[in-house]
C-alpha cells in the first residue's frame, strides 16, 4: 500500500473512532433523561448512530425536544422526507436516528384498564353473594382473573375495529351479566398476562374496595333487597363516549342503582385543550362566568401561531398568565360584590365537571394506597359552610395557578386543607401539548366524602 493510500485509510479510521465516541456520548446523554434509561445503540457507522428503545412517536418527539432544549449547541433536529422531526438529528455534527425498539412493558391507559378490573371484581363478588345468608365471601385476585378469562373467551360484539366489546352471562335464579367495552389496545392490556404485574397495585386497591364492609352493606341493602331478576355490570364508556360521566355502573332490572366515575390518583375534574383559542375561552366562560377581552383573545391566538419549537413553553405560559391575571381580578370582584351567588356558580361548575346533571354517581378515587368516595351531588349543601377567596400564584416552572380556597380558622391564605379547587395550564414538549386543568382540593375530600377506607380500618 503506498503512503498516500495509507494516510487516507488511517484518516478514515481516525474519523470513525471519533464518530463512534460521539455515539457513545450521545447514548449516555439520552440515558440520563428520565424515561429513556433503556436506550441502546442498535447500529453505528462512520456517519450515523442508530439509537433504539426510545419509544413511540410521541416519546421520540419528546426526547428530541428535550435534547434540543438542554443542548442547543450540540443537538440539531432534522426533518425527514415525511416532514417528521422526531426520527433524525445531529449531535455535534454526527447524524443520529431514533427507533421505537423494545422499551419494556407499558399500559397505554391505566385508568381505562382499571375500569375493566373494577367491573370484573364487582362481578366476582356478586357471584359470591348468598341471598339467604345476606353475605358474600371476599374475592381474591384469582377470582377476578377467572372472570376476565371467561369474558375474554366470548365473541367480540363491537362493530368498530378500534373497539372491543365482550359480554359474559351467568344464568341462575338471578341472571348476572358483565359487559366490558374498551378501545382495542386497552382491552388487550386488560387481558394481557404479561402486563398484569404492572397493574398489581390497582388490583389490590380495587379488591380492598369491593371487599370492604361498605360495599357488602350496599349489596345487602340495595343490590339484593328486594331480590332482583337481573343484574348487569357495565363498563361501556368506549361505546357511550360523552353520554355519561359514569365509567362503571350496576343496573338492577334495567335501572341504574350504582355509578362511579373512577380516578387513579388524579384530582382532575375537567380539562380543555389549549390549541384552540375559541375552546379555551368558551371553557373559561363556562366554568368561571368570565369573558376575556378581545385583546387577551388576540394575544392568545397570536401565541398559538408563533409556536415554532423555540421557547414554546415560555410563550404559552406568558399568554396564559395574562388571561389568568384578568380572571383573578374578575373573581376577586365577584366574590367581593356578590359572594353567595358567585360561590354557588363555582360549586355548580365543579358539580357539572364531576358528574354533569346525572344522579347516583360517586367519584371513586384510588389515591396514595387508599380509596375515597366523593358525593358531588351534595356539593351545594356546603354553600353555608365556606367563605371563598381566590389566589394567583406561580408554579415551579413559571405557570400560573388560580387557587379557590375557603377562609376561616385556617387563615386567609390557601393551604392544602382549605383548597376547594385549582385551575392551571400544562405544557408538554411532545407535540407540543397545551392543556388547562380544573383539579379539586382537599376541602372537597373533607366535605364531600361519603366513605373513606380509613373509616373502616379505624372502626
Amino acid at each position: 500500500m503506498n503512503t498516500s493510500k495509507l494516510i487516507v485509510e488511517n484518516w478514515r479510521w481516525f474519523i470513525n473512532e471519533q464518530d463512534a465516541s460521539l455515539g457513545e456520548e450521545l447514548l449516555q446523554v439520552i440515558q440520563s433523561i428520565e424515561g429513556f434509561e433503556n436506550a441502546a445503540i442498535k447500529k453505528e457507522t462512520g456517519t450515523t448512530v442508530h439509537i433504539t428503545n426510545v419509544g413511540s412517536r410521541g416519546e421520540r418527539q419528546q426526547l428530541m425536544n428535550t435534547l434540543a432544549e438542554k443542548f442547543p449547541r450540540d443537538v440539531e433536529p432534522l426533518t425527514d422526507p415525511n416532514g417528521d422531526t422526531f426520527r433524525v438529528g445531529k449531535y455535534k455534527g454526527k447524524r443520529f436516528a431514533l427507533y421505537q425498539g423494545t422499551v419494556g412493558l407499558r399500559i397505554a391507559n391505566k385508568g381505562d384498564v382499571a375500569e375493566g378490573i373494577l367491573g370484573a371484581t364487582i362481578m366476582a363478588r356478586l357471584l359470591n353473594y348468598n341471598v339467604n345468608r345476606e353475605s358474600a365471601a371476599k374475592v381474591s385476585m384469582n377470582d377476578v382473573l377467572t372472570v376476565l378469562e371467561n369474558l375474554n373467551s366470548q365473541p367480540d360484539k363491537s362493530a368498530s375495529k378500534r373497539k372491543t366489546s365482550k359480554e359474559l352471562k351467568f344464568e341462575g335464579d338471578i341472571q348476572k351479566t358483565l359487559r366490558i367495552a374498551l378501545n382495542v389496545g386497552n382491552f388487550n392490556d386488560l387481558m394481557s398476562e404479561e402486563k398484569r404485574p404492572i397493574m398489581a397495585p390497582v388490583y389490590d386497591q380495587i379488591l380492598r374496595y369491593v371487599n370492604s364492609n361498605y360495599f357488602l352493606e350496599f349489596l345487602k341493602t340495595t343490590v339484593f333487597n328486594p331480590e332482583p331478576f337481573e343484574l348487569e355490570v357495565l363498563v361501556v364508556g368506549a361505546e357511550e363516549q360523552m353520554a355519561s360521566k359514569a365509567d362503571v355502573r350496576i343496573e338492577k332490572d334495567g335501572i341504574p342503582i350504582w355509578s362511579h366515575s373512577l380516578k387513579l390518583g388524579s384530582r382532575q375534574l375537567g380539562q380543555v385543550g389549549g390549541k384552540s383559542a375559541d375552546k379555551v375561552f368558551e371553557y373559561v366562560t363556562k366554568v368561571f362566568g368570565f369573558e376575556a377581552s378581545p385583546e387577551r383573545k388576540k394575544q392568545y391566538s397570536d401565541m398559538l401561531t408563533s409556536l415554532d419549537g423555540d421557547s414554546n413553553r415560555e410563550k404559552f405560559y406568558n399568554a396564559s398568565s395574562l388571561v389568568f391575571i384578568d380572571l383573578y381580578r374578575y373573581m376577586k370582584r365577584q366574590l367581593s360584590s356578590n359572594q353567595a351567588a358567585y360561590t354557588e356558580k363555582l360549586l355548580n361548575s365543579l358539580k357539572q365537571s364531576a358528574i354533569s346533571d346525572e344522579s347516583n354517581i360517586d367519584v371513586l378515587n384510588f389515591e396514595k394506597s387508599t380509596f375515597r368516595l366523593l358525593d358531588f351531588e351534595k356539593i351545594k349543601e356546603i354553600l353555608n359552610y365556606i367563605d371563598l377567596d381566590v389566589d394567583l400564584s406561580a408554579g415551579k416552572t413559571g405557570y400560573p395557578i388560580i387557587t379557590v380556597f375557603s377562609r376561616g380558622a385556617q387563615g386567609v391564605v390557601p393551604r392544602p386543607s382549605n383548597t376547594l379547587f385549582r385551575f392551571r395550564p400544562k405544557f408538554e414538549n411532545s407535540g407540543p401539548v397545551l392543556r388547562f386543568y380544573v383539579e379539586y382540593g382537599n376541602l372537597i375530600d373533607t366535605m364531600l366524602s361519603k366513605y373513606e377506607e380509613e373509616q373502616e380500618e379505624n372502626s
